[in-house]
């Protein structure tokens, strides 16, 4: 059938994917925006390649652990001791609520669920939350569908579940209006696609059907 193709197709380049990424982590421990590794990484690409060793891992692929204990360090690097996470090590990076939430997950997702980190963390993202609510105006992340799918999982895992109650309800009222008459998102730096495909992937966070949205 051809969802047994797809399934034995992925299979098979599931593994080599992981090894790509593997084989392209710089000696940082970060990675960059080609699937080699060169001198230069940064953390929100860091991110997303840890994410997706820990989907492969929970698809049954194994993933180096020495890559993976690498990437957490190099992440905990890229935190302020404002708790905030930089774009990058330099200390003169900028830092978001985007980063901040990415970096959290991330960790949240390699095991690190509490600590001091983790705690600071928190408390960033969550000051500059309420201060949205009280009417601050945003700081232009560039990155909306990014930031909302990171800050959810990053209080979704989090062991105080108010805090994700509490935020999801408004956050979800938000983008339902924002929903356009197709079904789909607009946005006009990446696409329609991708601004879908997080928002869908945001609505069906407490849901829990996806092994990385598992708490």
């Amino acid at each position: 059938s051809p969802a047994g193709e797809r399934g034995k197709r992925s299979a098979a380049l599931l593994p080599e994917s992981s090894g790509v990424i593997e084989r392209s982590q710089t000696s940082e421990g970060g990675w960059f925006y080609f699937p080699t590794a060169g001198l230069e990484h940064e953390n929100s690409v860091t991110v997303v390649q840890l994410q997706a060793m820990r989907a492969a891992r929970n698809c049954g692929v194994k993933v180096n652990s020495s890559v993976v204990s690498k990437a957490v360090e190099y992440i905990r690097r890229c935190q302020s001791e404002d708790g905030s996470f930089r774009y990058g090590l330099d200390p003169t990076s900028k830092s978001s609520l985007a980063l901040t939430a990415a970096g959290l997950a991330t960790l949240q997702n390699a095991g690190r669920y509490d600590g001091p980190e983790v705690e600071r963390a928190v408390r960033e993202m969550w000051a500059e939350i309420m201060e949205r609510e009280r009417g601050a105006e945003r700081a232009d992340s560039g990155f909306p569908h990014y930031e909302r799918l990171y800050v959810a999982l990053a209080l979704w895992t989090h062991s105080d579940r108010r805090l994700f109650e509490r935020w999801f309800d408004f956050e979800r009222a938000h983008v339902l209006k924002e929903q356009r008459a197709d079904g789909s998102w607009h946005d006009e730096q990446f696409g329609n696609c991708l601004a879908t495909a997080m928002n869908c992937l945001f609505l069906s966070i407490n849901d829990g059907l996806l092994p990385l949205f598992e708490r």
